[in-house]
Protein backbone atom coordinates (compact mmCIF):
# COMPACT_ATOMS: atom_id res chain seq x y z
CA UNK A 1 0.00 0.00 0.00
CA UNK A 2 2.99 2.43 0.86
CA UNK A 3 4.27 1.71 -2.40
CA UNK A 4 1.49 2.09 -4.25
CA UNK A 5 0.85 5.90 -2.59
CA UNK A 6 4.30 6.97 -3.10
CA UNK A 7 3.93 5.80 -6.63
CA UNK A 8 0.52 7.71 -7.11
CA UNK A 9 2.09 10.91 -5.33
CA UNK A 10 4.95 10.43 -7.90
CA UNK A 11 2.79 10.25 -10.45
CA UNK A 12 0.98 13.24 -9.52
CA UNK A 13 3.54 15.94 -8.82
CA UNK A 14 5.13 14.55 -12.57
CA UNK A 15 1.96 16.27 -14.39
CA UNK A 16 2.31 19.35 -12.48
CA UNK A 17 3.08 22.40 -14.98
CA UNK A 18 6.21 24.44 -12.82
CA UNK A 19 5.57 27.99 -14.52
CA UNK A 20 7.67 31.57 -13.96
CA UNK A 21 7.88 34.80 -14.99
CA UNK A 22 11.30 37.26 -14.14
CA UNK A 23 12.27 40.51 -15.21
CA UNK A 24 15.73 40.19 -14.43
CA UNK A 25 16.90 44.05 -15.19
CA UNK A 26 18.65 44.62 -18.54
CA UNK A 27 22.74 44.58 -18.24
CA UNK A 28 24.62 47.73 -18.21
CA UNK A 29 22.82 50.59 -16.60
CA UNK A 30 23.58 49.49 -12.63
CA UNK A 31 26.91 49.58 -10.75
CA UNK A 32 28.28 47.84 -7.76
CA UNK A 33 26.63 44.99 -6.85
CA UNK A 34 23.38 45.55 -9.00
CA UNK A 35 25.56 45.08 -11.94
CA UNK A 36 25.34 42.27 -14.50
CA UNK A 37 28.73 40.65 -14.20
CA UNK A 38 28.49 40.51 -10.38
CA UNK A 39 24.39 39.47 -10.36
CA UNK A 40 24.60 36.89 -13.15
CA UNK A 41 25.24 34.21 -10.89
CA UNK A 42 22.36 35.09 -8.93
CA UNK A 43 19.79 35.43 -11.78
CA UNK A 44 20.96 31.98 -12.63
CA UNK A 45 20.48 30.48 -9.07
CA UNK A 46 17.25 31.99 -8.53
CA UNK A 47 15.73 30.49 -11.76
CA UNK A 48 17.10 27.02 -10.78
CA UNK A 49 15.63 27.48 -7.50
CA UNK A 50 12.42 28.04 -9.18
CA UNK A 51 13.03 25.27 -11.62
CA UNK A 52 9.95 25.92 -13.72
CA UNK A 53 9.73 24.16 -16.59
CA UNK A 54 8.52 26.81 -19.08
CA UNK A 55 9.80 30.59 -17.54
CA UNK A 56 9.32 34.14 -19.63
CA UNK A 57 12.15 36.77 -19.17
CA UNK A 58 12.14 40.39 -19.62
CA UNK A 59 14.62 43.04 -19.82
CA UNK A 60 17.09 40.50 -21.39
CA UNK A 61 19.97 41.97 -23.48
CA UNK A 62 21.98 39.49 -25.71
CA UNK A 63 24.98 39.30 -23.63
CA UNK A 64 22.56 38.13 -20.77
CA UNK A 65 20.48 35.93 -22.74
CA UNK A 66 24.32 34.22 -23.86
CA UNK A 67 25.24 33.97 -20.59
CA UNK A 68 21.90 32.41 -19.35
CA UNK A 69 21.87 29.50 -22.20
CA UNK A 70 25.08 28.26 -20.45
CA UNK A 71 24.26 28.57 -16.85
CA UNK A 72 20.61 26.76 -17.74
CA UNK A 73 21.87 24.15 -20.50
CA UNK A 74 18.36 21.85 -19.76
CA UNK A 75 16.56 24.70 -21.41
CA UNK A 76 16.04 25.75 -24.76
CA UNK A 77 15.13 29.50 -25.77
CA UNK A 78 13.04 31.40 -28.39
CA UNK A 79 12.45 35.07 -28.70
CA UNK A 80 14.32 38.30 -30.77
CA UNK A 81 15.40 41.68 -29.81
CA UNK A 82 13.00 44.13 -29.75
CA UNK A 83 14.95 46.77 -31.85
CA UNK A 84 15.62 44.52 -34.83
CA UNK A 85 13.71 41.66 -34.64
CA UNK A 86 17.66 39.87 -33.97
CA UNK A 87 19.86 40.45 -31.66
CA UNK A 88 20.00 44.69 -30.52
CA UNK A 89 17.47 45.79 -27.58
CA UNK A 90 15.94 43.64 -25.33
CA UNK A 91 14.00 40.80 -25.23
CA UNK A 92 11.23 39.07 -24.18
CA UNK A 93 12.35 35.45 -24.52
CA UNK A 94 10.70 31.93 -23.25
CA UNK A 95 13.45 29.62 -21.85
CA UNK A 96 11.57 25.81 -21.64
CA UNK A 97 12.97 22.78 -20.55
CA UNK A 98 14.52 20.78 -23.79
CA UNK A 99 13.93 17.57 -22.59
CA UNK A 100 10.23 17.96 -21.33
CA UNK A 101 9.23 19.92 -24.75
CA UNK A 102 9.53 20.91 -28.46
CA UNK A 103 9.02 23.98 -29.95
CA UNK A 104 6.51 23.48 -32.65
CA UNK A 105 5.98 26.87 -33.56
CA UNK A 106 7.46 30.54 -32.13
CA UNK A 107 7.70 34.16 -32.88
CA UNK A 108 7.54 37.52 -32.05
CA UNK A 109 5.40 40.49 -32.63
CA UNK A 110 5.78 44.14 -31.73
CA UNK A 111 2.99 46.05 -29.68
CA UNK A 112 2.55 48.60 -32.08
CA UNK A 113 0.16 49.07 -35.39
CA UNK A 114 2.58 47.31 -37.01
CA UNK A 115 3.45 44.07 -34.81
CA UNK A 116 5.26 42.22 -37.81
CA UNK A 117 7.51 45.33 -38.33
CA UNK A 118 10.35 44.48 -36.37
CA UNK A 119 11.31 48.05 -34.18
CA UNK A 120 7.95 49.26 -34.52
CA UNK A 121 6.62 51.41 -32.31
CA UNK A 122 2.98 53.44 -31.79
CA UNK A 123 0.49 54.55 -29.75
CA UNK A 124 2.20 56.33 -27.00
CA UNK A 125 5.06 53.63 -25.96
CA UNK A 126 8.19 55.05 -24.47
CA UNK A 127 10.19 52.35 -26.25
CA UNK A 128 9.63 49.15 -28.25
CA UNK A 129 7.39 46.35 -26.72
CA UNK A 130 6.94 43.15 -27.90
CA UNK A 131 5.28 40.02 -27.43
CA UNK A 132 7.26 36.63 -27.85
CA UNK A 133 5.08 33.13 -28.28
CA UNK A 134 5.50 29.68 -28.51
CA UNK A 135 3.40 26.17 -29.54
CA UNK A 136 5.24 23.89 -27.07
CA UNK A 137 4.27 20.41 -27.74
CA UNK A 138 5.00 18.24 -24.32
CA UNK A 139 7.22 15.50 -25.43
CA UNK A 140 5.41 12.76 -23.24
CA UNK A 141 1.97 12.98 -24.28
CA UNK A 142 2.22 15.56 -27.13
CA UNK A 143 -0.09 18.10 -25.05
CA UNK A 144 0.24 21.72 -26.91
CA UNK A 145 0.70 24.24 -24.71
CA UNK A 146 0.32 27.78 -25.95
CA UNK A 147 2.90 30.30 -24.21
CA UNK A 148 2.87 34.24 -24.37
CA UNK A 149 5.35 36.43 -22.79
CA UNK A 150 4.99 40.23 -22.68
CA UNK A 151 6.96 43.14 -21.82
CA UNK A 152 4.38 46.19 -22.03
CA UNK A 153 5.22 49.67 -21.71
CA UNK A 154 5.80 51.65 -17.96
CA UNK A 155 3.89 55.13 -19.15
CA UNK A 156 1.39 54.61 -21.72
CA UNK A 157 -1.97 53.18 -20.87
CA UNK A 158 -3.00 53.60 -24.38
CA UNK A 159 -0.48 51.06 -25.46
CA UNK A 160 -1.13 49.14 -22.30
CA UNK A 161 -4.96 49.16 -23.89
CA UNK A 162 -4.51 48.14 -27.28
CA UNK A 163 -1.35 45.83 -26.13
CA UNK A 164 -4.15 43.60 -24.29
CA UNK A 165 -6.50 43.67 -27.81
CA UNK A 166 -3.44 42.45 -29.96
CA UNK A 167 -2.52 39.70 -27.85
CA UNK A 168 -5.93 38.52 -27.07
CA UNK A 169 -6.64 38.97 -30.87
CA UNK A 170 -3.48 37.11 -31.55
CA UNK A 171 -4.36 33.98 -29.23
CA UNK A 172 -7.45 33.17 -30.66
CA UNK A 173 -6.10 30.65 -32.93
CA UNK A 174 -4.62 28.57 -29.88
CA UNK A 175 -8.05 28.50 -27.66
CA UNK A 176 -8.10 25.10 -27.78
CA UNK A 177 -5.07 24.37 -26.50
CA UNK A 178 -3.43 25.28 -22.91
CA UNK A 179 -2.51 28.82 -22.61
CA UNK A 180 -0.46 30.90 -20.44
CA UNK A 181 0.19 34.32 -20.65
CA UNK A 182 2.98 35.48 -18.11
CA UNK A 183 5.02 38.94 -18.23
CA UNK A 184 5.83 42.74 -16.58
CA UNK A 185 2.67 44.19 -17.33
CA UNK A 186 3.70 47.29 -15.84
CA UNK A 187 0.02 47.03 -14.72
CA UNK A 188 -1.68 45.51 -11.24
CA UNK A 189 -5.27 44.10 -11.46
CA UNK A 190 -6.95 47.38 -10.99
CA UNK A 191 -5.73 48.70 -14.42
CA UNK A 192 -8.30 48.39 -17.01
CA UNK A 193 -6.12 46.81 -19.19
CA UNK A 194 -5.60 43.41 -16.83
CA UNK A 195 -9.58 44.13 -16.18
CA UNK A 196 -9.96 43.06 -19.68
CA UNK A 197 -8.06 39.73 -18.97
CA UNK A 198 -10.31 39.00 -15.66
CA UNK A 199 -13.63 39.99 -17.72
CA UNK A 200 -12.11 37.58 -20.25
CA UNK A 201 -12.17 34.64 -18.13
CA UNK A 202 -8.45 34.96 -17.51
CA UNK A 203 -7.05 33.33 -14.01
CA UNK A 204 -4.73 35.56 -12.29
CA UNK A 205 -2.29 32.70 -10.62
CA UNK A 206 -0.70 34.49 -7.88
CA UNK A 207 -3.76 36.19 -7.17
CA UNK A 208 -6.20 33.15 -6.92
CA UNK A 209 -3.76 31.78 -4.56
CA UNK A 210 -3.47 34.81 -2.46
CA UNK A 211 -5.81 37.63 -1.09
CA UNK A 212 -5.33 41.15 -2.12
CA UNK A 213 -4.12 42.30 1.22
CA UNK A 214 -0.72 40.39 1.32
CA UNK A 215 2.56 41.35 0.86
CA UNK A 216 2.68 40.94 -2.95
CA UNK A 217 4.56 43.99 -4.61
CA UNK A 218 6.86 42.54 -7.09
CA UNK A 219 9.17 45.58 -8.46
CA UNK A 220 11.18 46.67 -5.05
CA UNK A 221 13.61 48.83 -6.72
CA UNK A 222 16.99 46.96 -5.13
CA UNK A 223 15.76 47.48 -1.49
CA UNK A 224 13.83 43.62 -1.24
CA UNK A 225 10.81 45.35 0.57
CA UNK A 226 7.55 44.27 -1.01
CA UNK A 227 4.64 46.44 -0.34
CA UNK A 228 0.87 45.42 0.19
CA UNK A 229 0.15 46.85 -3.13
CA UNK A 230 2.06 46.65 -6.51
CA UNK A 231 1.98 43.26 -8.36
CA UNK A 232 3.04 44.22 -11.78
CA UNK A 233 4.84 40.67 -12.69
CA UNK A 234 2.03 37.90 -13.81
CA UNK A 235 1.00 34.53 -14.94
CA UNK A 236 -2.20 35.02 -16.69
CA UNK A 237 -4.16 31.52 -17.71
CA UNK A 238 -6.94 30.50 -19.47
CA UNK A 239 -8.92 26.92 -19.66
CA UNK A 240 -9.12 24.71 -17.50
CA UNK A 241 -5.69 24.61 -15.42
CA UNK A 242 -5.50 24.36 -11.65
CA UNK A 243 -3.32 26.37 -9.45
CA UNK A 244 -1.47 24.43 -7.11
CA UNK A 245 0.74 27.15 -5.82
CA UNK A 246 1.61 30.19 -6.56
CA UNK A 247 4.20 32.78 -4.89
CA UNK A 248 6.75 35.56 -5.24
CA UNK A 249 10.40 34.09 -5.22
CA UNK A 250 12.60 36.31 -3.05
CA UNK A 251 15.70 34.51 -3.41
CA UNK A 252 19.18 36.69 -2.64
CA UNK A 253 22.28 36.60 -1.29
CA UNK A 254 23.23 38.35 1.53
CA UNK A 255 22.53 42.47 0.77
CA UNK A 256 22.37 41.51 -3.24
CA UNK A 257 19.15 40.98 -4.99
CA UNK A 258 19.26 38.98 -9.02
CA UNK A 259 17.04 41.86 -10.41
CA UNK A 260 14.79 45.00 -9.29
CA UNK A 261 12.17 42.66 -9.28
CA UNK A 262 11.21 39.85 -7.59
CA UNK A 263 9.77 36.84 -10.19
CA UNK A 264 6.26 35.09 -9.81
CA UNK A 265 6.31 31.74 -9.73
CA UNK A 266 3.45 29.16 -10.22
CA UNK A 267 2.48 25.44 -9.97
CA UNK A 268 -0.43 23.84 -12.15
CA UNK A 269 -1.92 20.69 -11.25
CA UNK A 270 -3.84 18.56 -14.14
Amino acid sequence: MKLLLLFLTTALAAADLHLATFNIRYAGGDKGERSWGNRRELVAATIQKMDPQIIGLQEALWEQIAFLEKALPNYNRVGVGRADGKKKGEFSPIFYRKDQFEAVKHGTFWLSDTPEVAGSMTWDNVCERVCTWAILKRKKDEKIITVFNTHWDHRGQESRIKSVDLILERLKPYLETQVILMGDFNATEANPALKKLTAAKWTNAFLSQHEEGTNRGTFHSWNGKSSATGTIDHIFLLGDAKVKKAWIERHHSGTQWPSDHFPVAAILSE
